[in-house]
Formats: C-alpha cells, sequence, structure tokens
C-alpha cells in the first residue's frame, strides 16, 4: 500500500530490543566478511601498526598513548612531556583501556586493543542495523554492510586511535532516543545519557552532545505526539543529561583542580583547532601547507610570549595554555573577514569531513607510501575505490534525507542528522575524515534509507507495468 505520493509507508519496528539484535544468516555473513578483511589486514598490513613502540600507533593515538605509556612504565598519572604534572590533555578512559591491554600483551604488541576495537565496531554494526530497522522496518543488514565495510570505518577499526570508537556510543544513544518516542521510558533516557557520557570520556568529540540532550528528547517528543507530553520528555531529557554529566564531572573536576577550569577537552585543543584553520583563512589559501603554517606561528608565538609576558617561565602550564589560546583567539580574529575566502574554507573543510575516504589512513595501515614519487598502481586504486564508495554512499545518503522529509520523519531526521551536524560544526575548518568515523554510523542509515527508497521505487514501477489479470 502507498500513499498518494507514492512513498512507501513508514513501517517501524514494533518487537522489543530483542527483535532489532536477532542476527540472521546474512547478518552473520557480514560480520564474518568484516573480520575477514580485519584480519587479511593485520597480515599483510604495516607489522609498524602492531608492534608496541611503532611509530604508526603512536601518531593514531597520540594522546591517549602518552598517558598509557606512563601508566605501564611507570604507574604514573601523567603526560610523557610533562612528567612532573598530572594528566590534562585528553578524557583519559581510551588510555586506561589500552594500559590494560599492554598488560595483557606484556607490553609488546597492539593486538588486544586492535582486537577490541573491531568487535566494538561489530557492535556499533549492530546498533546501525537496529536504528534502520526501528525507522524504516527493513533494509537494517544493508545498514551494516555500509558501516562495517566503509572504507572509513575500516581504516580506523584497524588503528589504535579512538576515532571509530565515538560512533558507538552516538548510535547507542540514537537508538534510545528513538525507542524512547516509542516507549517514554525514563531507563531508556538514563540509558542515552550514560552512553553520551561514556562516549566523550572516550573521545570530546561528542561533548556537544550532551549540551543538545535536554533539548533533543522534548522536541522529537513534541514534533512526534504533540504537546500532550512535553513534560514527561523534559524530564527524560534532563535525566539523560544528569546521567552524561555525572560521567565527566570527575573528569572536569580534575582539569578544574589543574588550573584548566571546569573543561572536558584541554583548552590547548581549541587552539590547535584555531591554527589548523589559519592557513585557509589567508588570501593563499590551502596552499601552504597546515602543518608548516601552524609550527611558524607556535614558534613565534612562544618566543614573543616569553619576552613580552612578565613571570612566563613561572607559570602553571594551565595558565600559559590560557593565554596562548587567547592570543591566537585574538590573532585569528584580527583578519579582516572576506566572505569568498571564508566561503572557500568552509567548503574545502566541509567537503573533506563529507568526501573524503580515509584512503590516506589506509594507506598508512597497509604501508603504501604517499609520496608523489613513490606513489604506484596500489596506491591509486585504493584512492579510486574508496572515494568511489564514499560518493556513492554521500548520494545515497541525500536520498535518504529526502525519503526522511516526504515521509515526514522528522523527529527520525533530526535523531540522525544532528550528531552529524553537530560533530561537522565542532571541527570548523578542519574537516578531516578522523572526525567524520564518530558520525559514520548515521552516515550508513542515511545511505541505507537512500538505498531503500531506490529498491522500492524500482519494484513499484516494475509492479506498475505488469498486466492486470
Amino acid at each position: 500500500m502507498y500513499s498518494a505520493r507514492g512513498i512507501a509507508p513508514l513501517t517501524q519496528a514494533s518487537g522489543g530490543l530483542a527483535d532489532l539484535f536477532r542476527p540472521t544468516k546474512a547478518t552473520l555473513g557480514i560480520v564474518a566478511a568484516f573480520l575477514a578483511v580485519c584480519l587479511a589486514i593485520a597480515i599483510f598490513g604495516d607489522p609498524d601498526c602492531l608492534t608496541y613502540g611503532g611509530r604508526c600507533a603512536f601518531e593514531a593515538d597520540r594522546y591517549g598513548h602518552t598517558l598509557a605509556e606512563m601508566l605501564y612504565r611507570h604507574g604514573q598519572f601523567v603526560s610523557l612531556s610533562e612528567p612532573s604534572h598530572p594528566y590534562v590533555v585528553h578524557p583519559p578512559l581510551h588510555a586506561l583501556i589500552m594500559t590494560a591491554t599492554f598488560y595483557m600483551a606484556g607490553g609488546e604488541t597492539y593486538i588486544p586493543i586492535l582486537v577490541l576495537h573491531i568487535l566494538l565496531n561489530v557492535v556499533t554494526g549492530f546498533l546501525v542495523r537496529a536504528i534502520v530497522l526501528q525507522i524504516a522496518g527493513r533494509c537494517g543488514d544493508v545498514a551494516m554492510v555500509l558501516y562495517l565495510l566503509n572504507p572509513n570505518v575500516l581504516a580506523h577499526a584497524n588503528l589504535v586511535g579512538t576515532d571509530t570508537l565515538p560512533a558507538l556510543f552516538i548510535a547507542g544513544a540514537s537508538l534510545a532516543l528513538l525507542r524512547y518516542l516509542d516507549r517514554r521510558s525514563l531507563a531508556t533516557a538514563l540509558v542515552c545519557g550514560v552512553l553520551i557520557g561514556v562516549g566523550t570520556m572516550i573521545r570530546p568529540i561528542a561533548t556537544t552532545l550532551i549540551v543538545a540532550l535536554p533539548f533533543a528528547f522534548p522536541l522529537a517528543t513534541v514534533i512526534r505526539g504533540g504537546w500532550s507530553s512535553l513534560f514527561d520528555s523534559v524530564k527524560a531529557g534532563l535525566v539523560a543529561f544528569i546521567a552524561a554529566m555525572v560521567i565527566v564531572a570527575p573528569w572536569m573536576i580534575h582539569m578544574n583542580n589543574q588550573g584548566y577550569a571546569y573543561s572536558v577537552s584541554n583548552p590547548g585543543h581549541f587552539r590547535l583547532l584555531l591554527l589548523d584553520s589559519l592557513p585557509y583563512l589567508t588570501p593563499a589559501g590551502p596552499r601552504k601547507a597546515v602543518m608548516s603554517a601552524k609550527i611558524d606561528y607556535m614558534v613565534a608565538e612562544q618566543a614573543r610570549m616569553v619576552s613580552t609576558v612578565p613571570g612566563w617561565d613561572e607559570m602553571g602550564e594551565g595558565e600559559r595554555t590560557r593565554i596562548l589560546t587567547a592570543s591566537t583567539l585574538d590573532h585569528f580574529l584580527s583578519f579582516p573577514f572576506e566572505p569568498d575566502i571564508f566561503a572557500k574554507a568552509l567548503v574545502y573543510s566541509w567537503g573533506r569531513f563529507l568526501l573524503s575516504s580515509g584512503s590516506g589512513y589506509i594507506n598508512a595501515r597497509l604501508g603504501i607510501s604517499e609520496l608523489p614519487e613513490d606513489r604506484g598502481a596500489l596506491f591509486y586504486a585504493v584512492y579510486g575505490l574508496t572515494h568511489l564508495i564514499t560518493f556513492s554512499m554521500r548520494i545515497l545518503g541525500v536520498l535518504g534525507l529526502v525519503w526522511l522529509v516526504r515521509r515526514r520523519a522528522f523527529p527520525e531526521l533530526m535523531i540522525v542528522v544532528v550528531p552529524i551536524a553537530l560533530v561537522l560544526l565542532t571541527t570548523f575548518m578542519v574537516g578531516r575524515p578522523r572526525y567524520t568515523a564518530a558520525v559514520e554510523a548515521e552516515l550508513a542509515v542515511l545511505a541505507a534509507l537512500g538505498l531503500f527508497w531506490l529498491v522500492d521505487r524500482y519494484r513499484r514501477r516494475k509492479t506498475a507495468r505488469l498486466p492486470a489479470n
């Protein structure tokens, strides 16, 4: 049965969570294929990414790796670069997990942490499958394929970095919010908040979602069912928000005690974000290498602080970081606003966020050189295939957006799109596929819904051509 617009009905899952997560033979086949690809990457990829102390692993997660190394070697919660000061660089949950795997492996290999990453991504695949089943009642396995065999996911799942891990918690929170719309359960809201809180302690890219929780529940509920449930949904949003804050509060208190205010992420990261953005907001544009521009500015700024700020060397790290961040922000705002340059920078950054395939990370994992003089057939094959997959998924994702709008499934649209938008805005002018990894689950959901709509339209037109009996 179809509506007057010729759009298939929105058939939401009516069963419990067990129905959403019950695997089919196809589901198990998808998991087996994902595990087989990961095994092949482990066997044929760069061994430096598996060996403890290898540069490949350090580059993938330098923040957590330094803390894990200090905990494992010296039993101290301090930074490698500042061993006399408590660690304040990054939320520490992943580093603590990594430390445990170091003890398991005797400090010789990253295999345990990589196995954990791969298994957690399988769980994310099941969550993506459940979200699509909850929204459309079908195509769950398709969504799982689009997530697990996404080149950006495959690349980061096989590196020790945290880039794909927030996807699990964001997808789980999205599913919890979808379930709340049908069940109106405070326990579901509690789970949603806990997941966002834990995800933030893994990687602070999810921090903005904590702020969104008190608004997401009432807004989605009012759009779905009107104003009658507003009070209950406000209460649910506050429960989710408080649950998330309870999880991140100890870390925020620790940061404040070290002079960094009540923050989840070190303010120095905001400074680095500004520094990464500077080359894109100058007339030279991105032609000057980001790293070169950043290092040149940091060296000059540090020298200026030493010579102009009284008592600079005696200041605490937190105070110096605040001064440097304020100075960098002033420099950033000193540029005249030129709409054409700003627009180009925004298009370049958001284009990288949405369209980059993660081929660079795959090459790094496989040990394929990206130097221009070393590029061979394998480099271009990886580049071409991964970008073809990514472009195809984004086109399907746009169709998925259109399908949700035409179905007037606005609560579902909000729950899927808002995490993507918030993470995208958080990256500002430095969109990269490693940031996209946090919301690849939601992007896979949109792509699966777009494919569902295409197949549905094809079947309907084919049926319409059949002669009547």
